[in-house]
């Protein structure tokens, strides 16, 4: 068994110290590939240390390097999903770091196989199986073993070769439908049933993707034009695989069904102007004046701003005719404006809600649009959104993506 991986490039091996993961490891350093390891303890398992030892000690033999993220799940998410994001998030970091974009998987038949049925069980998808190639913030993902080698011959692999390996305790429960599936289905076929039905997903792919094709090329920027969509597609499926692409497209993983994809759909057909479903702790989906997309949510701030100070973040027009609501207030406040507030100018009193109205400002960006304050936390100013730069060209002037990350 070897993996046919090009001697010539640098990888990254995502190492789990499950028997699949150590087949590779194994075969890397047998065909002399350069290769550095990527492990992610997430502390939920009890032999979570010792499967980071055993991966550390084998890695010693070797010279090899090992970059190893020490996390924990927080309460209230999705296991699964969060994992994931977790992991990938980390091979794309480390990635970077090191420059080594080539990162490898050993996801393998089985895993393809049973990817397939739980699809089959959600709904309508942009690919079926797994991709042996795919790319992830910036990192290429390469799994070498998804169309070529099941588990049972990964198993047979690591045990004749006396690599060391643990089991992970869940996957021998089927509490789970991916373990279900794996324990009632996938582990009593034969290598040609599964080879036949491998087969079928890949020419089942090449139909679906040329359909992927002519809505991803609608999606711009993570979103999407309803109307435009609208215009050439009109199925609740294939809407529903406008979000699965759109999802792909941000890096989010999160399982839509295709239930919420309908009520998604019912959303976006009435008269809403502004909407939001919250998909993870970093991420919502928005719909903004006819626009669906998938945000990240942008980070509070609060900085003080004092007079004649040089600052790279926000500048004032002192030439500006509002400079006099502000110019015997410093040092000044910025933050973002609650949308309850009120401010007065011109001898008028303003909401700020109705502002945000009225300037047709998105959702999104609500909960961070600036505001300018005294020292007393009074509001003096909010300035004009404007939608083609998202910033203001009149009293201050500022890059609201910038103020988040300050």
């Amino acid at each position: 068994m070897k993996t046919n991986l090009n001697k010539n490039e640098k990888y990254l091996l995502a190492c789990s110290y499950g028997p699949d993961s150590m087949a590779l490891f194994d075969m890397l350093v047998k065909e002399n590939i350069y290769f550095e390891v990527v492990h992610v303890n997430y502390h939920i398992l009890d032999q979570a240390d010792d499967d980071e030892k055993g991966i550390r000690d084998f890695a010693n033999k070797f010279n090899i390097k090992v970059h190893v993220l020490e996390t924990h799940m927080p309460k209230g998410v999705n296991e699964e999903d969060w994992a994931r994001t977790v992991r990938y998030d980390y091979f794309s970091e480390v990635a970077s770091k090191t420059g080594i974009k080539n990162v490898l998987v050993a996801q393998h038949i089985d895993d393809f196989i049973e990817t397939y049925y739980l699809q089959k069980e959600r709904g309508y998808v942009s690919y079926y199986g797994i991709k042996e190639i795919s790319e992830y913030k910036g990192a290429k993902i390469i799994r070498p073993f998804v169309l070529k080698y099941t588990k049972s011959e990964l198993m047979n692999y690591v045990n004749e070769n006396n690599i060391p390996y643990s089991i992970d305790p869940s996957n021998l429960v089927p509490i789970f439908k991916r373990n279900k599936i794996r324990l009632e289905i996938i582990n009593k076929l034969s290598r040609e049933e599964k080879n036949l039905i491998l087969q079928d997903i890949l020419k089942k792919n090449e139909v679906l993707h040329g359909f992927c094709e002519e809505i991803e090329k609608l999606i711009n920027n993570n979103s999407i034009e309803i109307e435009e969509f609208y215009r050439k597609f009109k199925d609740d499926k294939d809407f529903y695989l406008m979000l699965i692409l759109l999802l792909k497209h941000s890096y989010v993983f999160h399982e839509i069904s295709f239930k919420e994809a309908q009520e998604i759909k019912k959303v976006t057909s009435s008269k809403t102007k502004n909407w939001e479903k919250i998909l993870d702790e970093s991420h919502s989906l928005y719909l903004e004046y006819g626009v669906l997309s998938i945000k990240e949510k942008l980070k509070k701030y609060c900085f003080e701003l004092k007079k004649n100070e040089s600052n790279k973040l926000i500048k004032i027009n002192i030439k500006d005719k509002n400079y006099n609501l502000i110019k015997d207030c410093f040092p000044l406040l910025i933050k973002p404006v609650n949308k309850e507030e009120k401010y007065f100018k011109d001898g008028k009193t303003y909401s700020v809600n109705r502002q945000f109205i009225s300037w047709k400002v998105p959702l999104s960006l609500r909960s961070v649009w600036p505001g300018i304050y005294d020292k007393n936390g009074n509001l003096l100013y909010v300035p004009k959104f404007e939608k083609t730069k998202e910033r203001s060209k009149g009293l201050i002037t500022f890059d609201l993506e910038k103020l988040c990350k300050s």
